[in-house]
């Protein structure tokens, strides 16, 4: 490679950092002895590197400073301390190497803990923000099951209020010849025409249909609702009804029927 490939190769980086295998480091450093521009740019990163461990420096502790202070004494007192010396077979001596080695140890061990410091805060982080949302759903689920228990009283207590007044008319539907077995209640007030349907026991609709409420008024069926809750003792709120004389419930399409289907009649009762 000539020197701009070994540049753009991030070689260099990690040649200050010592973090090439034995061939890799040889070829870099023969490299450098024949391009200056390469020796330039290694000088570079070293200074890079060398303020980035500078700008995070820790003060070391008071045993360590003392303990250099009686190496340095002991070297002045005549006993050379030696340190082993990197010899490479060409002109050019990477000295700023070997003098800011311990700054990359630095340098690695500050990112590598960062990074799993990052990724460890990034999953805490996530767990946090889904447990949020879990909780957030909850909340509005309970909200909205508090919403109805109190739409439910309040609906409760104004049918339990109309039952008072002695207005409300109770209706006991029986079941016909197509279901024997089924009945139901209806409460209807004369005065101001609402209706409230009791299911009793009524078996469970087929797919696609639905029980369909109806009011002979006048002599004329009158659609007045459709439902498929036949949760036994349900109160469910109908259709007002002016002037009715009977009710009765029929098995309807989903959606329900303008006239009732006759010969899938379940219950039927008068006033």
């Amino acid at each position: 490679m000539n020197s701009q490939e070994i540049i753009e190769s991030g070689l260099l980086e990690l040649y200050a950092l010592n973090a090439l295998g034995e061939k890799e480091k040889a070829d870099i450093e023969k490299a450098l002895s024949q391009y200056p521009a390469l020796q330039n740019e290694l000088r570079s990163i070293e200074l890079t590197l060398e303020k980035y461990a500078l700008s995070r420096e820790v003060a070391a502790p008071e045993h360590i400073k003392m303990n250099i202070f009686e190496e340095i004494n002991k070297t002045a007192s005549g006993k050379e301390i030696k340190s082993p010396q990197t010899h490479i077979n060409n002109t050019f001596k990477p000295e700023p190497y070997a003098r800011m080695k311990y700054f990359y140890a630095a340098i690695a061990v500050l990112l590598l803990t960062n990074i799993f410091s990052n990724l460890f805060l990034l999953d805490k982080i996530n767990k946090k923000d889904e447990e949020l949302i879990t909780l957030q759903k909850n909340f509005e689920v309970m909200t909205e099951d508090f919403d109805k228990v109190k739409q439910n009283i309040a609906f409760k207590d104004n049918f339990i209020e109309q039952l008072a007044t002695g207005e409300v008319v109770k209706v006991e539907m029986k079941g016909v010849e197509l279901s024997p077995d089924s009945k139901t209640l209806v409460y209807w007030n004369k005065n101001n025409n609402e209706v409230f349907l009791k299911v009793q026991n009524l078996p469970e609709p087929p797919s696609g249909k639905v029980y369909q409420l109806w009011a002979i008024a006048d002599g004329t069926p009158v659609d007045a609702g459709i439902f498929n809750n036949i949760e036994k003792d349900s109160l469910l709120k109908m259709k007002d009804i002016r002037n009715a004389q009977a009710f009765a419930i029929t098995l309807e399409p989903e959606g329900g029927s303008i006239n009732p289907t006759l010969e899938q009649m379940y219950v039927i009762g008068n006033i």
